[in-house]
């Protein structure tokens, strides 16, 4: 068995001719959407989607870059860094339309949206936070998350909490709302 691919969809190599100049962004967003689509209503989903943006390399489609006027801000990188945003923003957007599409499932679905941690100080700024990636300052584990979908209650939504949580939490949390015991 050879282990020289590094992109597999289930249990065999991903077709990598088929790939070839393909945003992975797109390709994520694709199938997302295709599995929500295909997706009995009746059976529950848990749909995890690791975006690899905002991470190195940067690269994005220039269409992302263009959105962000060279001369108001002549450093590539972090037009790049914005670009990435703006793609992983694009990307999410249909994927929630795709959901709201089919009424029932967005009325049940908690959608989580995570960081894993602050951004490179070589491309980004965390500030006012100090330190970034790699750091065990707040600038490098303090990061963005926010729930949404039609799971939460109304009375809490559109609101902020600033309590402090971490990634690991998570798993208790979707165990008790899918009534398991963790």
């Amino acid at each position: 068995r050879r282990f020289d691919h590094d992109l597999w969809r289930d249990q065999a190599p991903a077709d990598a001719a088929a790939l070839e100049d393909v945003f992975s962004q797109d390709m994520y967003e694709a199938e997302a959407i295709r599995i929500i689509s295909a997706h009995e209503l009746s059976a529950p989903l848990f749909l995890y989607l690791a975006f690899q943006l905002v991470h190195s390399p940067i690269q994005v489609p220039k269409r992302f870059i263009d959105l962000y006027d060279a001369l108001a801000y002549p450093f590539l990188g972090l037009r790049k860094v914005w670009g990435f945003v703006s793609a992983l923003d694009e990307s999410i957007g249909r994927i929630i339309g795709t959901i709201k599409t089919r009424l029932s499932m967005w009325n049940h679905t908690l959608l989580v949206f995570s960081a894993d941690n602050g951004g490179p100080l070589e491309t980004m700024t965390n500030y006012p936070l100090r330190g970034g990636k790699f750091s065990d300052l707040e600038g490098g584990v303090r990061s963005a998350a926010f729930v949404s979908g039609g799971f939460i209650p109304a009375v809490v939504r559109g609101s902020t909490s600033y309590g402090y949580t971490m990634l690991a939490d998570w798993y208790v949390t979707f165990c008790h709302l899918a009534g398991l015991d963790p």
